[in-house]
């Protein structure tokens, strides 16, 4: 009894048949759909609603052998409650939900997260089967009880969107910071070549080296800066966790470049600062701002390069020259 089709089988078995017949029937369904963790079979009416628990994750990848859950609802469509808009809308919202926690996030949740979305939404299923079941052994009006449920369970549903969305956010930001240390890792290559390697000015090679550190470190205090100010970074939960690591690496490495870029820039004569004597002092506390405002450093760098005279301002003429000589070398209309 593989799949949804097993549960009308099951609900069935609940209601009329003996234990020794419901124990045959529960564990065939368990050795094709996993054990059950959580259920809930309404007395009064045609629906069945099971967490179950099986080891294997059937998308495979890393999580291909940890157990995997799996929240299956089954309700008779000839349901009065079926007809009602707003009960539909959240019955399907929270099957919607639960596929979404089981399929399309195990990339951006982790196991503790979608199994807690998991069981709150089995929570908000209960409900809503629950007062079906109220409704079908009582006279009371069923209109009026449908849309009170179904507010609160819409309420419900938003609150645990909210919180995988808060979760995913937080394994992305995780994956993150993992890759801050490999990008300090990456800026040690540079900086043994240029120590080692390349026969420059030894001068040069200090400080080449000083703003490559100085960047690198600029860009882990900005990223340390806004955690314990409690802002968020600009991560995208949707593009993987290798690509997420490597967004992390990047950043020390996009400081220790632009530190010496800004280096380069100066010493270049595109900048219009001045060093002083205290060279070291300088340009290391220059890569360090560079790296820790990526945006400042990039106006630096758009500042420097060179703007092209207009044809006019070459031959030292203004818009307004420009245009009256112009006039005065057209032919008068006749």
């Amino acid at each position: 009894m593989p799949g949804l089709s097993a549960l009308p089988r099951l609900a069935a078995a609940v209601k009329d048949s003996d234990e020794a017949t419901l124990s045959a029937i529960k564990d065939r369904f368990e050795n094709h759909n996993g054990r059950i963790v959580e259920s809930y079979f309404p007395a009064h009416t045609n629906a069945c609603l099971l967490l179950v628990e099986r080891n294997g994750n059937p998308d495979g990848g890393r999580e291909a052998e940890k157990p995997y859950r799996r929240l299956m609802v089954w309700m008779d469509r000839r349901d009065i409650a079926m007809r009602h808009p707003p009960f539909i809308a959240a019955y399907w919202r929270t099957i919607w939900l639960a596929r979404r926690a089981e399929h399309e996030s195990k990339n951006v949740l982790t196991q503790r997260t979608r199994n807690l979305c998991l069981d709150m939404l089995f929570d908000v299923a209960v409900l809503l089967l629950g007062t079906v079941d109220s409704i079908a052994s009582t006279k009371d009006e069923t209109t009026v009880r449908l849309e009170r449920t179904s507010l609160v369970a819409t309420a419900d549903l938003d609150r645990v969107e909210k919180f995988a969305e808060r979760g995913a956010i937080h394994r992305t930001f995780a994956r993150y910071l993992l890759g801050l240390p490999a990008g300090i890792m990456l800026l040690a290559l540079p900086v043994y070549v240029m120590e080692q390697h390349l026969r420059i000015a030894q001068s040069f090679q200090h400080l080449i080296t000083l703003c490559i550190i100085g960047g690198g470190i600029g860009a882990i205090a900005s990223v340390m800066v806004r955690i314990t100010r409690g802002q968020n970074l600009s991560v995208d939960v949707n593009q993987g966790g290798v690509v997420t690591f490597l967004a992390g690496a990047f950043r020390p490495v996009i400081g220790a470049v632009f530190g010496v870029a800004l280096y380069a820039l100066l010493e270049g004569g595109l900048l219009p600062l001045t060093a002083g004597e205290q060279q070291s002092h300088f340009f290391g506390g220059l890569s360090f701002l560079a790296g820790f405002s990526e945006r400042w450093a990039q106006d630096m760098i758009v500042r420097s390069a060179p703007i092209a005279p207009s044809p006019a301002s070459a031959t030292g003429q203004t818009s307004k020259e420009a245009g009256s000589n112009l006039a005065e070398e057209q032919p008068p209309h006749r």
